[in-house]
């Protein structure tokens, strides 16, 4: 039974308003638009996760929040309490055992939960306990066998019954196309011999040791090709050095360093580095020796040219008797000149000097440029063939002159890698065809089982289909025997309950019900028969009803129907009689809670009073009571 529905930001509903329910009749009165249909998907949802409306998170009023519907309903003596919220992201659930606070958070977990409960599936659910606007519309409009006789072949299992045997005839003739093929391909096979098959997997076996066989081989070459990069790297690096150190012993040839062997080496590249390093300090100190000697000079020539001046004063018209500074005789005229005449020699001799100076400089700045650009020059041969020296595998020791030596030695050392490189990959390549031919045979072979295999399996098929078709064909013997059983069994305690309530609305006669073969319906009361065609809408509506409350009880034993709508094409009298006929089901308690949906506010007079009588108003529109 439910006991209250809130929807918050769902189609009719923004706000989260509870809407209690009661046993008996509920009735929720309201125009178009005020939610009454909302608040019967809203059930349908909570309980059951779906509802007639497949795409229900597309209604969501606003689309950055999301959406929900709490449903409580009671079970026997238990409580329950579903709660579910969605949005177009993610969808939540929650139902609550209120005793226990027990508590199932998926929403198939829900789902099954809450069917578990009220003891049926959502099918029955949607189809029987929500009558939808529509349905009833529907239902007034077709033919029995698609409304009353439609819902009491759910009941009896009729519908499950037709299902089962048209799988059965579907199966069957799929078994029938199965063998018709299967013997059509046995007749292109039937002169397959058997092949021997015990050879497969010695054949297999071999191709696995050759496999293995080509790997070793592979991974031999794969070795002597990284030992080949290294002894071509290592060559080309030796030939360098001797490419430098030839280079090194004709430069030496024409510098003033010793001259190498025959055969240069490394040695010989370290003395002449020491020789132009010592040769390069001796000609430091000789220009240092040459500029000390400069500077004498050139104060000799200084003190010269003052004595020269003084005695120059000394003989001038002015001058005074100054005495020798030497002899320190009275300076005269004869003593000024045999004076003069020395200083004039010497310093002849001291330009002379300072020529033979200035020369000898130049000749040792140019010598010690020369021998400066020889040394760098040798210094960074030698750092070049240190850095070649360097890229050579590790370990790799010489002496100083065993160069050429030990490329010989390399030299014959590759050509017996290479000579192994040719035999591996031709060995490698000579496993690869006997493989290739081993694998064409066993494919041969393996392609002649495949047929082998193949017409033992659809001679194993063809029997199986044939053996199943007859087996099929029992089954489907035994559905009609147990169709008719069941339909002979259950109909005649169907109408009587169907008749029993039917009396209680048209209490004028006593009636009872009947279908013919081809599911038509009929009241029969004093020997008068009457048509379900000829009923009118709220016969056909009450006949509707009496169904799904039957089905109910008798099915999952529900307390509860939900109707939309249902007086809507009926007229005045017949809605009347409708909704008093629904208040007797719910007081009798046939189905102790109806929840009917109607925009005609004028019946809600005859229940405003009546304690067995939820009456609830949706939207803003406030009743009104005629006198």
């Amino acid at each position: 039974m439910i006991r209250s529905v809130s929807i918050k930001n769902w189609k009719a509903f923004e706000n989260d308003t509870p809407h209690l329910f009661s046993e008996g009749l509920n009735l929720f009165v309201g125009s178009n638009g005020s939610g009454k249909t909302t608040l019967l998907e809203g059930i349908c949802l909570g309980l059951t996760g779906t509802c007639s409306i497949q795409s229900f998170e597309e209604l969501i009023r606003d689309q950055t929040r999301e959406a929900s519907v709490e449903v409580s309903f009671k079970r026997g003596s238990e409580d329950y309490i579903v709660r579910r919220s969605f949005s177009a992201r993610r969808k939540y659930a929650e139902l609550t055992e209120v005793s226990t606070q027990k508590k199932y958070s998926t929403w198939n977990g829900v789902n099954d939960r809450v069917l578990e409960i009220l003891g049926v599936d959502a099918t029955f659910f949607n189809r029987l306990i929500y009558m939808s606007e529509g349905e009833v519309q529907k239902c007034l409009s077709s033919p029995p066998q698609k409304a009353l006789a439609g819902q009491l072949r759910v009941l009896f299992g009729l519908a499950s019954i037709d299902l089962v045997t048209e799988a059965a005839d579907k199966m069957s003739r799929e078994l029938r196309r199965q063998i018709e093929d299967s013997n059509k391909q046995l007749q292109f096979l039937k002169d397959v011999p058997e092949q021997e098959t015990a050879e497969v997997p010695k054949l297999e076996n071999e191709i696995s040791e050759l496999r293995a066989k080509q790997k070793a081989s592979l991974e031999k070459a794969e070795g002597l090709k990284s030992r080949t990069q290294v002894l071509d790297k290592t060559e080309h690096t030796l030939k360098e050095i001797l490419e430098g150190l030839s280079w090194f012993a004709e430069w030496a040839k024409g510098k003033a360093v010793p001259e190498p062997a025959a055969e240069p080496g490394l040695d010989d590249v370290k003395v002449g580095i020491a020789t132009l390093r010592n040769r390069s300090t001796e000609q430091e100190r000789q220009l240092s020796s040459s500029t000390s000697e400069k500077g004498s000079v050139t104060a000799d020539v200084g003190r010269l040219i003052e004595i020269r001046r003084l005695l120059t004063e000394a003989t001038g018209p002015d001058r005074k008797v100054v005495p020798c500074p030497v002899c320190k005789r009275p300076i005269d005229d004869a003593l000024a000149r045999s004076l003069f005449e020395e200083i004039d020699t010497s310093a002849s001799k001291l330009d002379a000097r300072m020529s033979e100076v200035e020369i000898q400089m130049r000749e040792l700045e140019e010598s010690r440029r020369h021998t400066r650009e020889d040394l760098a020059r040798l210094v960074q041969f030698s750092d070049r063939i240190n850095h070649l020296l360097e890229q050579l595998p590790s370990g790799t020791t010489f002496e100083s002159t065993q160069f050429r030596e030990r490329l010989e030695q390399l030299q014959r050392e590759k050509q017996l890698v290479n000579d192994s490189l040719v035999s591996a990959s031709a060995e490698s390549s000579g496993i690869a065809e006997e493989i290739a031919a081993k694998e064409r045979r066993l494919a041969g072979m393996v392609e002649a089982n495949k047929r082998v295999l193949l017409k033992k399996d659809l001679e194993g098929k063809f029997i199986g289909s044939y053996r199943a078709s007859l087996l099929l064909e029992s089954v489907g013997e035994v559905l009609q025997d147990l169709r008719r059983s069941r339909q002979n069994l259950n109909m005649e305690e169907v109408y009587g309950h169907i008749a029993d309530l039917w009396n209680r609305f048209r209490p004028d006669a006593r009636w009872t019900v009947e279908f013919d073969a081809d599911g038509n319906f009929a009241l029969k009361a004093k020997g008068k028969k009457i048509r379900y065609a000829h009923l009118s809408g709220g016969e056909k509506t009450v006949l509707l009803v009496l169904a799904r409350a039957i089905l109910s009880k008798t099915v999952a034993d529900i307390d509860f129907l939900l109707i939309d709508e249902p007086l809507e094409h009926l007229d005045v009298r017949n809605r009347r009689s409708l909704l008093n006929f629904l208040r007797g089901l719910a007081l009798q308690r046939v189905i102790p809670q109806i929840v009917v949906t109607t925009f005609d506010e004028t019946l809600t007079r005859h229940f405003r009073v009546a304690s067995d009588v939820n009456l609830v108003f949706l939207g803003h529109q406030k009743p009104v009571f005629q006198a």
